[in-house]
């Protein structure tokens, strides 16, 4: 594993995948990918938890309800995520406008092809 500026990567390392790791208030972790849709509009993304896995989130309303969880706190669903195959990410700090516009642009090419 190659690990530099947050960036956790196997190489190779064909597409790069930005994780926001939250911390909700009873102690769990929830990893955001704010760029990948979960729905055809790109409203909401992507989510992975322990318990549940993959499923979708509500970024307004998993920011309101969490706070930023350190690495300490998302080291292993970090290890989880590689263990399945994520073989390149990025942690982010935030979800940004630009993540919006990246996920709404995925979501619009998933609707078209």
């Amino acid at each position: 594993m190659r690990v530099e500026n947050n960036k956790f990567a196997l190489w190779p390392c064909p597409e790069t995948v930005k994780v926001v790791f939250r911390k909700w208030p009873d102690g769990e972790v929830i990893a955001l990918f704010p760029q990948e849709p979960a729905d055809l509009q790109g409203y909401i993304c992507m989510s992975y938890l322990h318990v549940g896995q993959h499923g979708d989130a509500s970024i307004s309303i998993v920011v309101r309800q969490t706070k930023l969880a350190e690495q300490k706190d998302y080291a292993d669903l970090l290890d989880e995520l590689m263990d399945i195959g994520y073989t390149c990410i990025v942690i982010g700090k935030r979800c940004t406008g630009r993540d919006d516009e990246i996920r709404r642009q995925k979501a619009k090419e998933y609707r078209e092809n």
